[in-house]
């Protein structure tokens, strides 16, 4: 039997058919496939641009472009390539910031003349565009329209918002827990990285992953790095973890479900919502 989903929207998705978008079939773990690809593409040019040396600065800019990756589609321009967008600008400024002093300026529109003058876009950015541009359509038919968890019931949160707030929730976790720098922006990667195995084996999530988050990484930090971000992953479902980062894994959990309880609307789910649907396509509850 073929896995099936249900995902619905507490406010309207953007649907090309028109109306509020239900998705009830598991979304093609190939276009999610070719997502990652552009994923990688996407650190490994921007990374080059960047001119970063430390491992803390690079490292850095890893978990900023994943989380500027995933926000592009939420932020898509009505109009593409005739002026640069805020997002952009930022994008470019993020980038760059390490290397450029001149761009160390208070003001964003002081950084969008200085980016502007200096013909940096044109020159050196078109080809990150691109891939955004390109990626746009993917993440519309994958991760918009997959829910944070595939339980029946528990499907409003999209797995997209899922990692961006996880993320969020178990940074300010390990910041209050005083983690170290390279300790708190490895937890901030592992935590934006610790479901990207669902949309292409949700029943083995963890270990898929893993193994993706290895393919996503491997060459563009330190080995020690990339271990500890893999363990990471690896644990945050294990009931019972005993390493050298509990704090790191017992941040995720936290967050993982905090967030997770967006879709958990406790007895209006079991009571109505999923009777509903149990009825309406013959499933046990």
């Amino acid at each position: 039997m073929s896995l099936k989903i249900f995902k619905g929207n507490v406010v309207p998705a953007r649907n090309p058919e028109g109306g509020i978008l239900l998705v009830t079939e598991v979304p093609d773990p190939k276009v999610f496939s070719s997502y990652l690809a552009h994923l990688r593409e996407f650190l490994e040019s921007a990374i080059k641009l960047s001119g970063v040396q430390s491992e803390e600065d690079k490292l850095e800019l890893i978990a900023d472009l994943i989380a500027l990756f995933y926000k592009a589609p939420l932020l898509e321009e009505p109009v593409r390539g005739i002026h640069l967008s805020p997002f952009k600008v930022y994008l470019a400024y993020r980038i760059l910031r390490n290397q450029f002093e001149y761009l160390r300026v208070s003001r964003m529109k002081d950084v969008v003349k200085e980016i502007s003058d200096k013909n940096i876009i044109e020159k050196e950015f078109l080809p990150l565009f691109k891939i955004l541009n390109e990626t746009t359509s993917e993440a519309e038919a994958v991760l918009m329209r997959y829910p944070a968890d595939t339980r029946p019931g528990y499907n409003i949160s999209s797995l997209l918002v899922h990692w961006l707030t996880v993320s969020a929730l178990a940074w300010s976790r390990g910041y209050h827990l005083e983690l170290s720098r390279k300790r708190l922006v490895i937890l901030r990667i592992a935590s934006l990285l610790h479901d990207i195995g669902k949309p292409l084996e949700p029943k083995r999530h963890v270990s898929r992953g893993k193994n993706e988050a290895m393919n996503l990484l491997r060459g563009l930090i330190d080995q020690s790095s990339l271990d500890a971000i893999l363990e990471i992953v690896g644990a945050h479902h294990a009931r019972n973890y005993e390493g050298p980062f509990n704090a790191e894994v017992r941040a995720i959990k936290d967050a993982d479900s905090f967030s997770s309880g967006i879709d958990r609307l406790g007895s209006l789910v079991k009571d109505v919502v999923l009777k509903e649907l149990a009825a309406s396509q013959n499933i046990s509850e």
